[in-house]
């Protein structure tokens, strides 16, 4: 093996560790939603045992509901861990420990991204996957103990249309949160304090002082979108969702989503805005030490 290759290893090895690291660190990241995936699945077992949720429209409302549920409790704990992630480091001085291994800053700063970008997705797809299937389960065992039938339930068509759904909105919406978590990475390596206000002031005080130039804030309100308010709900039409008989009308709809959320042109403007933030954050968090 040649010398460039072991240490592309070693860095890829490196960058393993870390990603690692922040789970360990940070548990709320993956304890949250497995928390709020049981306490759904119970509160609907109990609805279910009332005789409260035998209709398959029921059923749909319950997992849309547990999946509403379950992106905030996947959402809130990233948004606290990019608001953090690089000044407590700097806060609690163990950045002074992580600087002396053999990990880049560019490294470390990737490792995060990678946290928020990546590594989650596979947390937000299993719990939704299985609180869907928690709940048909739950509807079929009760359905069955009454001596009704199971097989609606389980139609195999509207199961998958609306499994893929679920998962190209979870796939797709990590391109709409890069900016928010580029940006809040940004901001955790450059404040001393109070980051989730720093972060916000921008949102704020910018559309006011065009406003009051301008009377209009055409900046603000597409900051709004980009940083505040990403733009992944669009990729699905949950309405129609809640009617799944034409299969393959709804997969098409599906991929005219997706490819029209590909070609918007701020899709890749808010990549390449998330790209340059998080150079930046790298580029900060290795001139900054511990507060």
């Amino acid at each position: 093996m040649s010398e460039h290759a072991m240490n592309a290893q070693q860095r890829w090895t490196a960058f393993c560790w870390l990603v690692r690291r922040e789970f360990w660190e940070h548990r709320a990241l993956y304890l949250l939603p497995l928390a709020t995936l049981l306490a759904g699945l119970g509160a609907f077992a109990y609805w279910a045992v009332s005789g409260n949720a035998s209709s398959p429209k029921v059923a749909f409302s319950a997992r849309l509901m547990l999946g509403i549920a379950l992106y905030f409790a996947v959402a809130l704990p990233a948004l606290n861990y990019a608001c953090d992630a690089l000044l407590v480091e700097r806060r609690d001085r163990s950045v002074l420990f992580w600087k002396s291994l053999p990990a880049s800053d560019r490294t470390v700063v990737l490792s995060k991204v990678a946290v928020l970008l990546i590594a989650l997705l596979p947390v937000k797809l299993a719990v939704i996957f299985m609180g869907d299937l928690g709940i048909l389960s739950i509807q079929s065992l009760v359905a069955a103990s009454a001596d009704a039938s199971v097989q609606a339930r389980w139609s195999l068509p509207p199961l998958f249309v609306w499994t893929v759904g679920t998962a190209l909105q979870a796939i797709l919406g990590v391109m709409a949160h890069a900016p928010l978590y580029a940006w809040l990475l940004f901001v955790s390596a450059l404040v001393r304090r109070a980051p989730l206000l720093w972060a916000s002031a921008p949102l704020l005080i910018i559309p006011a002082l065009e406003r009051i130039a301008t009377g209009d804030s055409m900046s603000g309100q597409w900051l709004y979108r980009m940083l505040l308010l990403p733009r992944d709900n669009a990729i699905l039409n949950l309405k129609a969702l809640g009617d799944l008989q034409d299969t393959g009308a709804h997969l098409r709809g599906l991929k005219q989503s997706a490819v029209e959320y590909l070609a918007d042109p701020e899709t890749w403007i808010g990549l390449a805005l998330a790209a340059a933030l998080i150079a930046a954050a790298a580029h900060i968090r290795a001139r900054r030490g511990p507060i």
